[in-house]
Parts: C-alpha cells; sequence; structure tokens
C-alpha cells in the first residue's frame, strides 16, 4: 500500500494545544477584522465577532456562494446565547447576547454608537493586518505566535485553512446584570468564545465546520444556559428570496446520522440569470450532553422588531422552546423567511466550558443533502481520509492492513484485516463505496478488532465500481486511527438482482472553442456487456433538452464527435446522459461549460465579391457585445493565388481572434 504524506496527517497525534491568552478584559470594535474564504468549494466572509455575511456586502461574491456559480445564499448568519439570571434588583432576566450588525436587529445603546454582544477580542491577530488570523497566512497572526495553535496540537493544521479568534458578550450592557461583581464594566453573561471556522477538502469540501468552545468566566453560575442561531437565507442569490422553502429532519429520521438538519432550498429550483440552485443545510454536530437540536422556529424576515436578535424577550421564547414543531406553518409556504435554532438547556457553572459544533453545507438535491449530511456526522473527526485506491496512513499504533477482496463477489462476503497497531482495545470502522470513492457509506463501527465482519452483498446494490476501507481507532480519542484502502475495485454481482447501470462522465476542463469535441465517458454494469447511450444538450439543467447523439457501446471507455456548428455560443450549457439496459436506466447532469466557438472560417458563398481587388462585401456580427466593451478591432486582408483571406486583430491585447 502507498503511504499519502500531507499536512493531513499529523492530526493523527493528539498534544493539547496551547492557546497564547490575551490579558484584553473585553472584546472591542476597535478589534473587528473580516476574511473571505475560498479554500473548498465554499466562498463566504467570516467577521470575529461571529457573523457570517454581512447585510449587502460582497452580494453574490461571498455570501455564502457555492463552487462560484454567482449566486448568494445567505443574508447573514450569526451566534446567539441566551441564558436565565437573577438582576442586580433580585429580579429574573432574560439575556441575549447576539452577533448581528445592523442597529434595526442586533444590539445597540440607545443612539446606536455602542455594539452590545459579541466582540472580538485583541491578541489574536496581527494589528496591522485587516484578516482574521488564519493557517494560510502566518502575516494575519500575531506577533507573539511562534506556531498556529491548532485544535489537536501546536502547528496541528488538519483543513485546507483553518481561522481562529476569541470573542466575548462584555459589551452588553442592556440589563441590570453584573457577572462580575467587582468590575462592574463587563456585562452581558460573562461568557467568551474561542472560535474555529474550518474548510475541508473531500468529503467535507462542501461545508463550512465552526466550532464553539464557550467559557464562563464569570465567578457567578449560568444555571439556564440555551445556545443557538439566527439566520437570513436568499437561495439562488441576494433578489431570488420570494420562493425559498424550508424543512428539517427530525430526531426520529429514519437515516439516524441525517437527523436534526435543517435544510433550505429554492422552490423552483433556478436562482438569479437561471442558475440552478442547491440545498443549504445547518446540522449540529457537537452539543453539551449530546442534547442534539431542541428549537427550531422559522418566520418571516424582519428589518427591525419583531423578529430580530435584540428582541431578548422572543429570543428567549424561541430558544427556550422544549420541543421543535414540525407543523409550523412557514415550513410549508415559500417567502423571505428567517431561521432561529438552538441547542439546550445546559449548565455552564463559573469557570466551566463547553462546546458546540455547527456544519453549514451545501448539496445539489434532497438526495446529496441527506448523504451529506450522513457523510458530514461519520467524517468530521477523520478528515484527512484518502478516497482513492491503494492508499492508507494514519498513527502507527493502529496500523491495519486490509486483505483484498475477490475480482467479483456476491452473498456473503468475509472481510478481514491483519493489525499490527500496539494497542490491543482498537476499534474497527468499515465503510464501502459504490461508485470508486465518491460516496462511502458505513457498513459498522466500534467493531471488534479481533473478529472478521460478514458483509451481506445483498443488501447493497450490484456493480462494478466499489471499494472498501477499513479503519482501526481510540475509542477514547476518536483522532488516534489509522486507515487502510483496498488495492483496486471490485464487482459485486447476485445473481437473484438487477444491476443499475454505472456512469462516469469526464468533464470538459475548458470552454469549448473548437467546432468539434470529443464527448468521453465510461459506462458499464455488472449484467451487461453493452448499454445503450443517450446525451442531450440544453441551456437548462431541467428542460428543454435535444438529442445529440444515442447509439450502443460495450462496457469501458467510450466518445463520440460532437459538431458544434450549429449550436449558438453560450455561457450555461449542459449535458444529460441516459444509460440503458433492459430492466433499468441511470441518468446524470454534467456540470455546466461554455461555448464559444470562433467561426473564423466562412465559405466563398457566405462572401459576395462585388468587383475588384479590395472592396468585397463582409460583415463580421459579433455575439455577445460585453466581452468586446472598450476594445479596439482591425480588419485586415490579403490574396494569396487568388483566394481572398481577411483576418480580425484586437488591437487592445494584441491578438488575432479570427483568422
Amino acid at each position: 500500500m502507498k503511504r499519502l504524506k500531507v499536512i493531513l496527517a499529523i492530526v493523527f497525534i493528539q498534544i493539547s494545544a496551547t492557546i497564547i491568552y490575551s490579558q484584553q478584559i473585553a472584546g472591542d470594535t476597535r478589534e473587528i477584522k473580516e476574511s473571505v474564504i475560498s479554500s473548498n468549494e465554499i466562498t463566504t466572509i467570516l467577521y470575529n465577532y461571529g457573523s457570517i455575511c454581512k447585510p449587502n456586502t460582497f452580494i453574490n461574491i461571498a455570501d455564502f456562494v457555492w463552487k462560484k456559480n454567482v449566486l448568494g445564499n445567505m443574508f447573514e448568519f450569526g451566534p446567539l446565547i441566551s441564558a436565565e439570571v437573577i438582576g442586580k434588583n433580585g429580579d429574573t432576566l432574560h439575556i441575549t447576547s447576539d452577533s448581528f450588525v445592523l442597529t434595526g436587529q442586533g444590539d445597540y445603546n440607545a443612539d446606536g454608537t455602542e455594539k452590545w454582544g459579541w466582540l472580538p477580542r485583541a491578541g489574536y491577530s496581527n494589528p496591522n493586518s485587516n484578516e482574521i488570523a488564519n493557517s494560510l497566512n502566518s502575516e494575519s497572526w500575531p506577533s507573539n505566535w511562534s506556531y498556529w495553535p491548532g485544535e489537536f496540537g501546536n502547528d496541528v493544521i488538519i483543513a485546507e485553512n483553518e481561522l481562529f479568534y476569541v470573542m466575548d458578550d462584555f459589551s452588553n450592557a442592556e440589563f441590570s446584570y453584573y457577572p462580575f461583581p467587582n468590575d462592574s464594566t463587563k456585562r452581558g453573561l460573562g461568557v467568551s468564545a474561542e472560535v474555529r471556522a474550518y474548510q475541508f477538502s473531500g468529503f467535507l469540501k462542501d461545508a463550512l465546520i465552526i466550532k464553539y468552545k464557550i467559557t464562563n468566566e464569570s465567578p457567578k453560575d449560568l444555571t439556564q444556559v440555551y445556545f443557538g442561531f439566527q439566520g437570513d437565507p436568499h437561495i439562488g442569490g441576494a433578489s431570488d428570496w420570494s420562493d425559498d422553502r424550508v424543512g428539517f429532519l427530525p430526531n426520529n429520521y429514519n437515516i439516524i446520522e441525517a437527523a436534526n438538519t435543517i435544510y433550505n432550498y429554492d422552490e423552483d429550483g433556478m436562482g438569479m440569470g437561471g442558475k440552478p440552485t442547491g440545498f443549504l443545510s445547518f446540522k449540529l454536530l457537537d452539543t453539551p450532553n449530546n442534547l442534539g437540536l431542541t428549537s427550531l422556529h422559522v418566520v418571516p424576515y424582519t428589518n427591525s422588531y419583531p423578529n430580530v436578535p435584540k428582541n431578548d424577550p422572543l429570543m428567549w421564547e424561541w430558544l427556550s422552546a422544549d420541543s421543535i414543531n414540525s407543523n409550523q406553518q412557514l415550513l410549508n409556504e415559500a417567502g423571505d423567511n428567517i431561521i432561529n435554532f438552538g441547542t439546550g438547556p445546559f449548565e455552564l457553572k463559573a469557570g466551566e466550558s463547553t462546546e458546540i459544533a455547527l456544519a453549514i453545507f451545501l448539496s445539489n438535491s434532497f438526495d446529496d443533502m441527506l448523504k451529506d449530511a450522513f457523510a458530514i456526522q461519520h467524517y468530521i473527526n477523520w478528515p484527512s481520509l484518502v478516497n482513492s485506491y491503494n492508499f492508507s496512513d494514519g498513527n502507527d499504533n493502529y496500523k491495519i492492513e486490509l486483505n483484498e477482496l475477490q475480482n467479483e463477489n456476491s452473498g456473503d462476503v468475509e472481510i478481514s484485516w491483519n493489525y499490527t497497531g500496539t494497542n490491543p482495545n482498537a476499534k474497527i470502522f468499515i465503510d464501502y463505496s459504490s461508485d470508486g470513492g465518491k460516496v462511502w457509506t458505513p457498513l459498522v463501527k466500534g467493531y471488534d478488532i479481533n473478529q472478521n465482519y460478514i458483509w451481506d452483498t445483498k443488501s447493497v446494490d450490484d456493480g462494478v465500481n466499489h471499494s472498501l476501507r477499513v479503519l482501526a481507532y481510540n475509542q477514547d480519542n476518536v483522532h488516534e486511527f489509522y486507515y487502510d484502502n483496498c488495492n483496486k475495485r471490485f464487482t459485486i454481482n447476485n445473481p437473484e438482482k438487477n444491476s443499475i447501470p454505472e456512469f462516469q462522465f469526464i468533464q470538459f476542463t475548458d470552454t469549448l472553442k473548437r467546432e468539434k469535441v470529443n464527448v468521453k465517458w465510461i459506462s458499464e454494469d455488472a449484467d451487461n456487456t453493452e448499454l445503450t447511450i443517450i446525451v442531450e444538450h440544453s441551456t437548462n439543467p431541467y428542460d428543454s433538452f435535444q438529442k445529440i447523439y444515442e447509439a450502443d457501446h460495450s462496457n469501458g471507455n467510450n466518445s463520440f464527435l460532437w459538431d458544434l456548428s450549429s449550436i449558438p455560443n453560450y455561457e450555461i450549457n449542459y449535458l444529460r446522459f441516459t444509460i440503458k439496459d433492459d430492466e433499468n436506466e441511470t441518468i446524470s447532469i454534467s456540470d455546466e461549460f461554455v461555448i464559444n466557438v470562433k467561426r473564423g472560417f466562412y465559405s466563398s458563398s457566405q462572401v459576395e465579391h462585388v468587383s475588384g481587388n479590395s472592396t468585397a462585401q463582409i460583415e463580421v456580427l459579433i455575439a455577445d457585445t460585453n466581452a468586446v466593451e472598450n476594445n479596439e478591432y482591425e480588419i485586415s486582408f490579403l490574396i494569396e493565388n487568388e483566394t481572398k483571406k481577411y483576418s480580425v486583430k484586437n488591437l487592445t491585447t494584441n491578438q488575432i481572434v479570427i483568422d
């Protein structure tokens, strides 16, 4: 087995991270910073007072854009903490601290000059940098950091990019509660939060993971605390909010790993400019005492009272709700709705800390959302797994080697391994993939290291692209593990089942500029040696597909030459593939691509020669006038052996565009 050496591998060594604390007594508006992040499929902007996105900021550029498709998905989203306390006069108070920045929505003093709520502390970033401290840029770090203070150890970086900051709610002076009896300047609930934001690749490439370590820094116990979030999604772009919908999967959902997921989607699946939208989802991964999601409210967006975080009584009412009402009216209505959800109640005694982890992720469809929620819950502790054949890596104290399966399998199949790790109490996790490593499905977790596992392959789909992986891990510290992938793919073919045709389109890597392009794919089936392939083209992934090809092909790599001469140039194009055998069919839609063919050759029938050698009438038409704005062009003519030729040159860029 090959071993992959990447920086993520050092997560396997569990070291207690040393956080370099500042002596700053309270958060400060002068410390506010922002970072645009785009290290995986999500591009968004984060602020070190807790919010993700900001009203009317980087619209459709960084308002939670997915796959750089120029469709924003969120107006603003931020954390809330709410608690019941006894005030100075013995009265019962319900205080909520928030991150929202509009004075009509977030808490401010009477004249709107002082923000009450979460604010960043000094000492956690370079004073001369506008960025939040992040693992990609050491210039964003404070001068006294000589290493990245990773969650799992000093200089341990587990993601493509990590952000770290500390905030507190000491500025929230709305109520007569003084969490620090000897310091009346520090108000709020007396809590701080270490915040870590992660952009992973692999299974988590469509997700932003945020972890909050909440600490009660005051000498007073907090006996009834709720932590939650409020956000205003706009699925499909900043102006495409009127047909947004919200749904959620209850805690008794049949796919338990996907339970308690809140998802937002566009009713017609189309956003600004006719672009397809996705599902924006939220899932609490870790909560105090495993409380999970305990409240969810969907209500109309208001720019000020009532449905705003500064409305403390309403925030307390929502967050302290003891159940989730799945029949809320707005769960069944489209519109510009906000979501408010949280977990609790829990205690935070003086000096005590607790942790909350949240995944915000995007998916293509409801089914993909289920798979993503499932995968995120399983793999958040093992972000460095490599999904390709013939790879293994990890902590040698848990080293394991998978024994390979036969090329073709059916019925009950024994999965076995050689374990040479040093921890005799290690546990086994086994998962499989049926599509060559794109999507993985767990088979068993917490299995005995000393027993082989019997896999009932009749419970999975037949196919030719199966892969298998075993992982040995420390049940007391799941970040210590070692994994091994099988060396090659294998087939599952149970005679009593019909296999589903399998398909992989070899996606175009660039704009299509030639009049004929080779469309390539791999099509296979465990039961059949020949499949019918139908290819259709459209500028809309939902309808208006026109057939461009149909033929039967044997299993394996296949292709056809697509003539674009009759296809108009357009920035958004899709191919839909239908792969059929006698019993089943598979439909796959490509990613969007651009057609921009420079049709520079014209036959003699398209040019009228009026007279002489220099008076031919030629008309050059521009398909997209926006593409040539502020450029100067020159048309030149040449006669070679009585053949008349012309070319068009862009003088601004000094390029020949038609020759």
